[in-house]
């Protein structure tokens, strides 16, 4: 585990990870910054006084445009951005309604879980991959 430096303790984000059979949802972020034209676990960060489950649910009206309920969690990964160390914690979540990328993405879909080692996804995202294999295949 990294171990946090500075300032004290990692800085919480959130991962919401929507499952249909064989599928799970990604989003696609914009041009720019070091995720720039990857694609995501939506989510982010856990604001001061909010529990992970109210960050994603703020996340995804924010980002997508939906609500969703929050199930069980899938696991977690620590990562460094810059000078910043952060862990996320990645949830299930079932998506109610449609979604639509806002500011943030650029386009969303489902994509087969078998190939979701090829997609380019930001390190934080791809270090939940085997947790969400396992997940799935229960």
């Amino acid at each position: 585990m990294i171990q946090p430096s500075g300032d004290g303790d990692l800085l919480q984000s959130v991962a919401g990870i929507a499952l249909s059979p064989g599928k799970v949802f990604l989003a696609k972020r914009r041009s720019g910054g070091n995720v720039g034209g990857k694609w995501e676990f939506p989510g982010g960060k856990v604001e001061s006084g909010e529990t992970p489950q109210e960050a994603l649910a703020r996340e995804f009206m924010e980002e997508l445009g939906v609500v969703i309920r929050v199930g069980e969690l899938i696991g977690t990964n620590t990562f460094r951005s810059g000078e910043r160390q952060f862990v996320v914690t990645a949830y299930e979540v079932v998506v109610s309604g449609i979604p639509h990328p806002g500011p943030e993405h650029e386009s969303a879909g489902w994509f087969d879980l078998v190939g979701i080692s090829e997609i380019d996804m930001p390190d934080s995202d791809r270090g939940l991959i085997p947790q969400l294999l396992s997940f799935a295949a229960r």
